[in-house]
């Protein structure tokens, strides 16, 4: 059945790909086994499990890594902040981080790690000059997303291990890469990180599964802890169903990342255009090399959540940055770019997604520039 309403806020989750879904349906009633039993059919499952977790990494460009399947994004990044900060160790994160990240250091923080948030530049990419100028050997791990989750800007993995390593080589360089996959490209190996996190619901997969992507030989130490499953680094009984929809979701995605971004790019053109076509003033916060898929704008003066209500009241859903700290006063992300309160008040999110249609998002900018206007008039 169609949706009556046009979905833009793919950034915070995604509709479940079809092929995802069945792939879960096939393993609840099929392959229901627990994979750490030892009769034939458990020995199937966990066999099912390790040929899809080897397709996912050889996907993503990691040879030499392996995989620990957790809840989500949130668990992955507190096991790889927690787990891999070592005792009198430095962690330096960005200041756009997302609050799975942020808010995992801010604990370590208080319980007295010595915390340093790298600042971002104006397009919303991480400042490399200050991590040049900051990564000491008493560095312990870095975390600095691949993409942003607010703006859609994307940090070059690839440099920031440079610039890392150069100074300390034993330093662990994690990335978020939970808004990458299908948006932009993921060659692990080749940017040289030591961990990355995934989040099967970002792509077209299953809500409450997600992965941690390390490089063979990096210590980490559990957060959880139990039957040991997973190599000890992640207890509890495998999610089979939730991992095989997540990698069926990753293959999709990854081989499609192409056509998004050329599918994206059109409909961020088609919005921006309807926009200046009806006159409506706005500040881009998302620059020319951000995915096209995510797109934050402001509207100086007015209010981002009045905007989504009004939306809404016509069936188009946005939003106005992250989904996990909707509640938030302000947005870290576009305060550290250097926006003004204004803007941010008046910052929403748009994001697009494999369902959506170029007639949803013209129709979609072209109510916006109404709502803008009526407020605009109002005041």
């Amino acid at each position: 059945m169609k949706n009556k309403f046009v979905y833009l806020d793919n950034a915070a989750t995604t509709p479940i790909l079809a092929e995802a879904a069945a792939a879960i349906t096939r393993a609840d009633e099929e392959l229901f086994f627990n994979p750490s039993a030892a009769y034939g059919q458990a020995l199937e499952v966990k066999k099912r499990l390790d040929d899809a977790s080897k397709k996912l990494l050889e996907s993503l460009g990691a040879k030499g890594y392996g995989i620990v399947f957790s809840s989500g994004a949130t668990e992955a990044n507190n096991l790889i902040i927690q787990g891999g900060m070592k005792k009198n160790k430095q962690l330096i994160i960005s200041a756009g981080e997302h609050p799975s990240v942020y808010e995992c250091a801010k604990t370590l923080k208080n319980n007295g790690t010595e915390v340093l948030y790298a600042p971002l530049n104006k397009d919303g990419t991480t400042d490399l000059n200050w991590l040049r100028a900051n990564v000491t050997s008493k560095t312990g791990l870095v975390s600095i997303m691949h993409v942003s989750n607010e703006t859609g800007a994307i940090n070059n993995l690839t440099e920031i291990v440079k610039i890392v390593k150069k100074v300390n080589s034993a330093c662990i360089i994690h990335s978020d890469g939970a808004q990458a996959i299908g948006k932009t490209d993921v060659n692990l190996a080749a940017s040289g990180v030591d961990a990355y996190t995934t989040s099967a619901h970002k792509f077209g997969g299953p809500k409450g599964v997600g992965a941690l992507i390390v490089k063979n030989g990096i210590g980490v130490k559990p957060i959880v802890f139990g039957g040991g499953q997973q190599r000890g680094l992640r207890s509890g009984t495998e999610n089979t169903a939730g991992i095989l929809g997540m990698c069926k979701a990753a293959e999709i995605a990854i081989k499609g990342c192409l056509n998004n971004r050329l599918l994206y790019t059109e409909f961020k053109k088609i919005f921006l255009e309807t926009l200046d076509k009806n006159r409506v003033e706005y500040k881009l916060n998302s620059c020319l090399n951000c995915v096209p898929g995510i797109v934050s704008l402001s509207f100086t003066g007015l209010k981002g959540e009045v905007l989504l209500h009004m939306l809404e009241e016509h069936d188009i859903l946005i939003g106005t940055g992250s989904a996990c700290s909707s509640k938030a006063p302000d947005n870290r992300t576009l305060k550290g770019m250097g926006r003004s309160n204004g803007e941010i008040n008046g910052a929403i999110r748009i994001s697009f997604g494999v369902c959506n249609t170029s007639a949803e998002v013209r129709q979609a900018a072209a109510i916006l520039a109404d709502a803008v206007k009526k407020l605009e008039d109002s005041k």
